[in-house]
């Protein structure tokens, strides 16, 4: 595991919308953000200084809170700008839990059983309340049918319509508990105080209990599918992890990071999780046991123009995604021409990637994968592709254009011949050469970063043979 801090303030709560891009709010209207997976964050705030126990985030820009007042905020911009939404429960009512599946649909818990539900993104809220006064302290809405609650007296709750009725599967009379998580609509977990945690394989039909460490509140929890079974965490007080490879029916400590509780904690996958609490601690947690991902087969097509790539990899559990890179055949010069975002976790899964509108020429793809823990795998294997038969000179405009401070220049050559490219000012005068020699037939392309040239139009001209022809590009400082 691995710590990290960027503020003193208490966390509440910390959330991802995928490997890249998460959040961490706490009191007074502070927010964290990261875009690089965690490495760095920044210090953000929330319009009115609310106090926020909880966020969803159902994508990168969307993120919804629950706050104090009996109050939900909402952001539609990766927290740039902020609404709100007032229940009318009164201000010593307060919202503790949110969850969503999906930008439009979620559901947010509270004081005296209160619960509100929109399906149109925060546009509209209804009470969809529990038949008794609980303080509902965690929700997993799993569909738009199935969701759970649990609170204090370590009850726990189910609806099967969407909220209009909830029916009591559990309650041990202790405290409360105060995480619940499921994988699907039958197995999930549910801790709380005392160590006093509860696992189901039926839908909640039944709970049977597993304990922690005695005396140790478990404040949050989750559960996700990893390729070997279901893994769920544990976050406790005073800095104290758990671990269970076999659904919440046995529990593993971690080596302790922290004296510092959590409050909260987010699973981006079995071997990926973050924990946040009291100081502004975080910690990541990443499973020693992640297997890189195998590739198992990949294979190319050509289709007029296009290189169409499928690719399939077996026993994932902490895939950020791949890098599909490019080179033209002969050179080793490799660019990443586009990053296909991974699964986190599956034991078999099958991607592809469409590369379009390519010149007529020879390819070479290979593969980057990435973990989520940063480590980097390059594949050995290759395709190469061959698209077209060039029969033509060819100049092609450049891209971009207007451009700053560089842009590429593509040409053909049918056959092999002396080659001269050179860049021209309004005045006819030549005012950088970018050829000057023998080059081989196919498909070229060359980078034009023209430093010393002010802004302005200018013209490149190639020459080769009997070939010529010329072409505008625009230079904007």
């Amino acid at each position: 595991m691995m710590g990290y801090r960027f503020s003193s303030n208490t966390i509440n709560d910390i959330a991802f919308a995928d490997a890249m891009n998460g959040y961490v709010f706490g009191n007074s209207g502070f927010m964290g953000k990261t875009i690089d997976g965690g490495t760095t964050w920044s210090l953000m705030s929330v319009t009115n200084g609310r106090k926020i126990n909880e966020i969803a985030v159902p994508d990168v820009n969307t993120i919804y809170g629950a706050c104090d007042s009996s109050r939900i905020v909402m952001s539609k911009d990766g927290g740039a700008t902020w609404t709100e939404f007032e229940a009318g429960l009164g201000t010593t009512n307060q919202f503790i839990a949110i969850d969503f599946i999906n930008t439009q649909y979620g559901m947010a818990t509270g004081s005296n059983g209160n619960i509100m539900k929109t399906v149109n993104g925060g546009a509209n809220w209804t009470l969809v309340n529990l038949p008794t006064t609980t303080l509902a302290w965690d929700i997993d809405v799993i569909d738009t049918s199935f969701a759970f609650i649990c609170g204090t007296g370590e009850t726990i709750f189910r609806t099967t319509d969407g909220g209009t009725t909830w029916v009591q599967q559990f309650g041990a009379g202790g405290l409360g508990s105060y995480g619940i998580s499921f994988v699907d609509r039958n197995v999930g977990i549910a801790s709380g105080t005392s160590g006093n945690t509860y696992y189901t394989t039926n839908s909640g039909e039944t709970w049977t209990p597993s304990t922690i460490m005695p005396d140790n509140t478990v404040w949050s929890t989750a559960m996700v599918k990893g390729p070997n079974g279901t893994v769920a965490f544990a976050a406790c007080a005073s800095g104290y992890v758990y671990t269970s490879n076999d659904g919440g029916v046995t529990w593993k400590e971690e080596p302790r990071q922290t004296i510092n509780t959590f409050n909260d904690m987010f699973a981006l996958d079995a071997g990926t999780a973050w924990f946040a609490g009291n100081s502004g601690t975080m910690v990541k947690f990443t499973d020693p046991s992640a297997v890189p991902v195998e590739l198992i087969s990949f294979n190319g097509v050509v289709e007029g123009n296009s290189v169409i790539l499928s690719f399939t990899v077996a026993n994932a559990i902490n895939n950020a995604g791949f890098a599909v890179e490019r080179t033209k055949a002969g050179t080793e010069k490799w660019e990443e021409v586009s990053f296909i975002r991974g699964e986190g976790v599956c034991a078999l899964c099958n991607y592809e990637y469409i590369d379009k509108d390519l010149l007529p020429g020879s390819y070479r793809y290979r593969l980057l994968q990435r973990d989520y823990d940063g480590t980097i795998t390059t594949y050995p294997l290759f395709q190469t592709m061959t698209v077209g038969v060039i029969t033509d000179y060819a100049l092609y405009q450049n891209y971009p254009n207007p451009f700053n401070p560089s842009t590429v220049i593509r040409f053909t050559l049918p056959v092999e011949g002396p080659v001269n490219l050179s860049i021209f000012n309004s005045l006819g005068e030549q005012v950088a050469v970018l050829i000057n020699g023998t080059m081989e037939a196919g498909a070229h392309e060359i980078s034009f970063e023209p430093k010393q040239l002010s802004s302005g139009t200018y013209f490149y001209k190639l020459v080769s043979g009997n070939f010529s022809m010329t072409r505008k590009l625009v230079l904007m400082r």
